[in-house]
């Protein structure tokens, strides 16, 4: 077995789990999307929350280059380049028809039907998007754009954009993300803007 063909079914697993979530999508649809036989998906994956951990990390490779973009232009002052975060993420929805959303805020909302290291790979995934945002916050806080914890504050906007994502895909349009980024960046964060 080779390891495109682990990258395959964790690819494809990400975009369904992300349209119709965890419990929603089987091991026969991982293996039907990625065109492999059932056993590609036991060599690689002791069980679906096996599979769910392995996700979980390849999530966080992408959302680790994703977040890249927060010091991608040291032109740009630590709440714009914050905006640019949040708004090529919405862009990407759009791109999607506002029918997926983050891996970790879907699981999330299946939490209670989640295995307990599954839960607790989720409640760390969360942690670490934090964490992203938390040194670019601090900078903020350095120019008089934030006051308080940037730790709590970071914490405070990822459940803020996570309940967005979770509203967009309920709503399938772009509202609840319109409604982030005026509160964040023309309400909470405008002093900088």
């Amino acid at each position: 077995m080779s390891q495109k063909t682990k990258l395959k079914l964790l690819d494809v697993g990400l975009d369904a789990v992300r349209r119709r979530g965890f419990a929603a999508v089987s091991i026969k649809d991982i293996v039907a999307a990625a065109g492999v036989p059932k056993g590609s998906f036991h060599y690689y994956f002791a069980s679906k929350d096996a599979y769910a951990l392995a996700l979980m990390d390849h999530f966080g490779r992408h959302m680790a280059d994703v977040a890249a973009v927060l010091n991608a232009d040291p032109t740009r002052g630590p709440v714009e380049r914050l905006r640019d975060f949040f708004a090529a993420y919405a862009k990407r929805m759009a791109d999607e028809m506002y029918e997926t959303g983050c891996l970790l805020g879907v699981l999330a909302a299946e939490a209670g039907d989640l295995a307990p290291p599954v839960r607790a790979r989720v409640e760390a995934g969360l942690a670490a998007f934090a964490g992203f945002l938390t040194p670019t916050l601090r900078a903020a806080q350095k120019t008089g754009a934030v006051a308080g914890d940037p730790e709590v504050l970071a914490r405070a906007l990822v459940n803020a954009w996570e309940g967005a994502l979770l509203r967009m895909k309920a709503e399938g349009g772009p509202a609840p993300l319109e409604d982030f980024e005026a509160a964040v960046f023309r309400g909470l964060l405008r002093r900088a803007a």
